[in-house]
């Protein structure tokens, strides 16, 4: 068997493209665009950087995101114990 040597940037590209044209298919067949939610802890810079990576991916292939900063450690009802777990 002879390896591939696959070029990441060039493949990248190629699926974008595919995404962003299958989803400007599925707005207009459904007349909603998909959409990606996410929760992530406040003041914490991975999670900033991780976000910002997601939502540059989103709107490049055309998804609408939306980000919910949570400032809490650990849910009310959530225990010591209970998080423990």
């Amino acid at each position: 068997m002879t390896a591939i040597i696959l070029d990441g940037r060039t493949l990248a590209k190629t699926l974008r493209e595919e995404l962003r044209a299958d989803t400007q298919a599925f707005v207009q067949k459904n007349g909603i665009a998909p959409s990606l939610a996410v929760v992530k802890i406040a003041g914490d810079p991975a999670s900033d950087r991780y976000t910002r990576t997601i939502r540059k991916g989103c709107e490049e292939i055309g998804i609408t995101f939306t980000d919910t900063p949570c400032r809490r450690k650990r849910p009310r009802r959530c225990s010591k114990k209970r998080s423990a777990r």
